[in-house]
């Protein structure tokens, strides 16, 4: 989904087909995530150019750990192969993150996404004078480094569980609350 020109939901979604996962692999992945990983995890139907597989809701952080990071690795496992044997390795990978596992061109990611958000806002002349990313996993990361290659000035709030690298240079928050409490411990801030 995305909003048209008037500034509301735009009930089309747009598919970009160049970077697009083909329909065999998001078929695999949605049968076998509706079958041997239904317990710990859903397939993303709101995802049209990649496959996503997401932690269902509800798990508490010792329950993500025992759990779902176990079923997790053995997913992106078998995905892995799956990807490789029909040879598109070299166009598509799998990548997985705190709660999540994603199969996507190799050419896409946040900091591709966060060249389209500037850009769709450029061309509407709007330009903000700083940028902030939120994120827990450390591909989150990217949609802050791109804004500061491009001169842009950009905090990156972490939220998730794992360390923020060092030497960053932009400047990084980290929330003493993970997740979605540590999104609004930082806005609370504000």
């Amino acid at each position: 989904m995305g909003f048209n020109e008037k500034g509301t939901m735009d009930p089309v979604p747009h598919k970009d087909n160049a970077i697009a996962l083909p329909e065999e692999i998001q078929d695999l992945v949605r049968q076998v995530t509706e079958g041997e990983f239904s317990d710990t995890m859903f397939y993303d139907h709101t995802k049209f150019t990649m496959a996503s597989v997401e932690m269902r809701t509800g798990f508490t952080e010792e329950e993500r750990i025992n759990k779902f990071v176990p079923a997790q690795q053995r997913l992106a496992s078998r995905l892995r192969e799956f990807v490789r044997e029909i040879g598109l390795d070299s166009e598509f990978k799998v990548h997985s993150t705190t709660i999540a596992t994603d199969v996507t061109n190799i050419h896409v990611g946040k900091d591709f996404a966060m060249q389209r958000a500037v850009a769709w806002l450029k061309q509407r002349r709007i330009l903000p004078k700083k940028y902030i990313t939120f994120g827990d996993s450390d591909t989150d990361f990217d949609m802050a480094r791109q804004l500061h290659e491009e001169g842009m000035n950009v905090e990156h709030v972490h939220v998730g569980n794992s360390q923020a690298p060092e030497g960053l240079p932009f400047k990084v928050t980290v929330t003493n609350g993970k997740f979605n409490n540590g999104t609004k411990e930082f806005l609370q801030q504000k």
